[in-house]
Formats: structure tokens, sequence, C-alpha cells
């Protein structure tokens, strides 16, 4: 081991400020680099969206969807993605990761997760669904569970918009970064929860320390694009078929009949508009399209205009803590199986309504 591991793992306190640092490094290329690319190929898309949007007819609205659905994954999904696959090969090849990993397995096991677990954690602040997918690298089923649950807890890009562009720009700064406080707290909280329920003998990390080396862009690209070219070619299709779907959905006019029946839920448990349980619901297809949703249940686009700040951070949280997507679902269902993703899915839900409610009826004690 040579000096620079030496003093990078005899002190925790200089492990803790290496992965805070690492971390932001991360975090931050994906908001800014990924961003540019998201504008960018948004806007090439919405040309095209708004052309087909003319025709008002059945397979006008459907194929609406179906490139709604495309163009959300071609322009916010694959650049995120992308962006933290170049970054993970950087990393790997360059000895970082590892020793990455070693130190945040210290952190982790506090919590009851192996520090592999902050691969698909982190590649969730992007996209939840290859989050999903790269949950295979953990070495136990248990773990796995546990991850996917706590994906509820960790801001994708999409959920990131909405709570910025609607909770931050609405109700305020303040509210916006409550709500990342809380999904960091629930995140811990939730994490020491799971591992009473789901029992697991602790398992000790075995991770070589390759030596420090200048990665090769040549490799690094090959690597991203072995990893990025079966989510290319299993997500898009599944982007086509959910939006394809919601198109009929909205076709037949079947989405007013889930608003009378939930007003207990929106308006008694949440205190929401009733006509905002209809993004809420979009929200588990596309995530990335719940504020547009949102906007045409409630007829305008000044959501401050007819809902007060509490609400509209109350639909920040509802939104947020939740399974992201029914994309994510479908991948869920692939690297779990159909019994462990519907119990995820439906727990997750109700935990995360339950908590939605309880913190706003706090707030009003206030």
């Amino acid at each position: 081991m040579n000096s620079i591991d030496n003093f990078l793992f005899s002190n925790w306190i200089v492990g803790v400020i290496f992965s805070i640092l690492t971390f932001f490094a991360i975090f931050f290329s994906l908001i800014y680099i990924g961003g540019w690319f998201q504008d960018t190929l948004t806007s090439l898309f919405q040309p095209i969206i708004e052309s087909v949007a003319k025709n008002k007819d059945f397979w006008g609205i459907v194929l609406k969807q179906s490139l709604i659905g495309v163009a959300a994954g071609i322009s916010i999904a694959i650049p995120y993605i992308g962006i933290f696959y170049i970054i993970l090969a950087i990393m790997e090849d360059s000895g970082i990761l590892a020793r990455f990993i070693i130190i945040l397995n210290r952190i982790f096991k506090k919590i009851g997760l192996p520090g592999k677990a902050i691969i698909p954690i982190m590649l969730g602040l992007g996209c939840s669904v290859a989050a999903m997918r790269s949950s295979r690298i953990l070495a136990s089923r248990e773990d796995r569970i546990k991850v996917a649950f706590l994906f509820s807890f960790v801001p994708c890009s999409s959920r990131a918009a909405i709570i910025f562009g609607v909770v931050a720009h609405f109700a305020g700064i303040l509210y916006a970064a409550g709500i990342y406080i809380i999904s960091f707290a629930l995140f811990i909280i939730t994490a020491k929860l799971l591992n009473v329920v789901i029992k697991k003998e602790p398992m000790p990390i075995i991770e070589e320390l390759p030596p420090y080396r200048i990665p090769k862009m040549k490799n690094v690209l090959i690597k991203s694009w072995m990893r990025m070219k079966s989510f290319v070619y299993i997500v898009i299709p599944l982007l086509i078929a959910g939006g394809f779907a919601y198109g009929l959905l909205l076709n037949f006019n079947l989405v007013n009949l889930i608003v009378a029946p939930l007003k207990p839920l929106t308006m008694g448990w949440m205190m929401l508009p009733p006509k905002s349980i209809i993004a809420l619901f979009y929200g588990f297809v596309q995530k990335d399209l719940t504020m547009a949703m949102l906007a045409n249940s409630l007829g305008t686009l000044n959501f401050g205009a007819v809902m007060s700040k509490l609400q509209i951070f109350t639909f920040g949280m509802a939104s947020s803590f939740q399974i992201p997507c029914i994309i994510a679902f479908g991948m869920m269902i692939k690297e779990l199986g159909w019994k462990n993703a519907i119990i995820i899915e439906i727990s997750a839900l109700l935990y995360g309504l339950f908590i939605t409610g309880l913190i706003l009826r706090l707030l009003l004690l206030f």
C-alpha cells in the first residue's frame, strides 16, 4: 500500500472528506453537463412533438404520447446515464473507484448496506431505471431488495425537475431544500428499518486495490457503451409503450374516472386539489412529465395561483417519495421478479404517501 493509500485509509475523517468530494464531483458533473445535453436534445424534439400534436384524432394523440416517451428517454435519461458511465469508467481505470467503495463500506455498514450500494444509489440521481439495473453488482438478493426500496428517497433527475421547477419556483428554495433534507433523513431511517425487517449476515468487502493510472479514453468509451447499450435497447421500447398506453387513456377519457374515488387521498390526507391526482398517476408512467400534466389538470401554468405554498410542497413530496416510474418498475420486475417488485412498489407507495401526509400535519401544527 503506497503513501497515498496509507493517508486515505488511516484516518476516517480523511476518508469521509474524500467520499464527500468525490460524490459532489460526480453530482455536479451530472447536473451541469447532463443538464446541458438535456436542454439541447429537448429543444430538438420539441418542434416534432408540437407538429404531431396538431393532429387531434386517435392516432395523433397516441403518437404524440409515444414520441414524448422517446424524447424523455433520449433527452433526459441517456445524457445522465451516459455521462455517469463515462465517469464510472474513468474512476475504475484510474483506481479511484475501488478506494471509494472501501471507504464507503465503513459508512454504509452502519445502516446495513454494503459499500458497493453507492454505485446504484449515485446512478439513481440521474435515472432510477439504470440504477435498478446496476444493483445487480450487489452480492446478495437481500441487499438488492433494500436498495430497490431506497430508490424511493433518491431523487432522480426527473424528480429534481419537479422539486426545482414546481416547488422552488412557486413555493421557494427553502421548501425545495426541505424535500432534499427530508429525503436524506428518510433514506437513513428507512435503511435502518429495512435492516431489521430483512435479516442478513454482514459480508466483508473484498476489493482489489489496483495501482493508480491515467485512463485511456478509448477504453473508457468502449466500457461505457458496453454498459449503456443494453439500457438503450431495453428502456427506449418501454418508454414508447408507456407513452402509447397513456395515449389510450387520454383518447377514451378514462383518466377522469380516477379523480372522484381518490378525493379522500388527495383532499383528505394530502389536502391537494382533487385533479392533482392525475399528475401523480401520470408521474408513475413518466415522472419527467408530471409538471405538464399538473398544468393540464389545473388549467394553468401558474401553480401558485391555484395552490398554496404548503400544497405545492406537499405535491413535491408526494411526487418524490415513491418508486419513480413504470419503466423503473419494469426494470425492477426484470431484476427481482414479479412478487418482489409488486411488494416493493405497493409498500413504497403507501409508505411515501403516509410520510407525505404525516409531515404535512406536523407542519400544520406550527
